[in-house]
């Protein structure tokens, strides 16, 4: 069965040395079943179907949510090196940290995407 879902990516945090906070929101409505879904974002293999030529993913607390969009470049300037999964409920919820590449400013004013 068919249904639309909501694809939230939320509370992107970025801090600075005064522990300032600020986040990005980010809505998506998928026409796809959730089972699909669910395996689209929660395995290496869904995530290089779609995102990235590589990953590692692991769906479970403090498992890698690594998203490699540059293979060729340095470690750490690859995409989303160093990600981990925060919390993970099968087709209902998944958390996971985010992070940039260096070279990328810390508060960027808009997102290129």
């Amino acid at each position: 069965m068919s249904r639309l879902i909501p694809f939230a990516l939320a509370g992107l945090a970025f801090t600075t040395g005064q522990a300032a906070e600020s986040g990005i929101e980010l809505a998506v409505t998928v026409k796809a079943p959730v089972a699909s879904v669910w395996q689209a974002w929660t395995t290496s293999t869904g995530i290089t179907s779609f995102f990235a030529p590589e990953a590692e993913v692991e769906a479970r607390p403090d498992g890698p949510f690594r998203i490699i969009i540059d293979p060729y470049a340095a470690p750490g300037m690859q995409g989303a090196d160093d990600m981990k999964v925060l919390a993970a409920e099968p087709e209902k919820l998944l958390s996971f940290t985010w992070n940039a590449p260096p070279h990328l400013p810390r508060h960027a004013s808009s997102v290129p995407w």
